[in-house]
This record gives structure tokens, sequence and C-alpha cells, in this order.
């Protein structure tokens, strides 16, 4: 999906054969695989930031139960 040398590769094969309405249609394919690796980016990266900002409330939890702790005693 992200072997974009292929994709020169077999648009530079055919396209002395593309009319104008085919090359929309290469346009729109080019764009919609575009598309779809920017989407799967994006959902990697909020899921990285949903992980580390979990992460940092059980942390801040910890350390406030620990002084909570600390405290009492």
């Amino acid at each position: 999906m992200v072997s974009f040398s292929d994709y020169t590769a077999i648009i530079n094969n055919y396209k002395d054969s593309f009319n104008g309405p085919e090359w929309i249609f290469v346009g729109l394919a080019v764009l919609v695989l575009v598309i779809i690796v920017g989407l799967i980016v994006l959902l990697i990266f909020f899921g990285i930031r949903r992980i580390l900002r979990s992460r940092k409330g059980k942390l801040n939890q910890e350390e406030l139960l620990d002084e909570i702790a600390i405290l009492i005693k």
C-alpha cells in the first residue's frame, strides 16, 4: 500500500493510454490512498497520546497516594 515507486511505475507504464477522465480517476485513487495512510498515522498518533495521558494520570495518582500515606503516619 505504501510502495509509491510501484505506483509511479504503473502510472508511467499506462500514461500514454489514459484519457482525460481516466486521469481524474487515477488522481482520485492516489488521493484516497494518501488519505488512508494519513488516517492510519493519525490513529496511531492519537492512540499513543491517549496511552501516555492515561499512564501519566496513573503515575500522578500513585504519587498522591504515597504522599497521603506519608502524611497519615
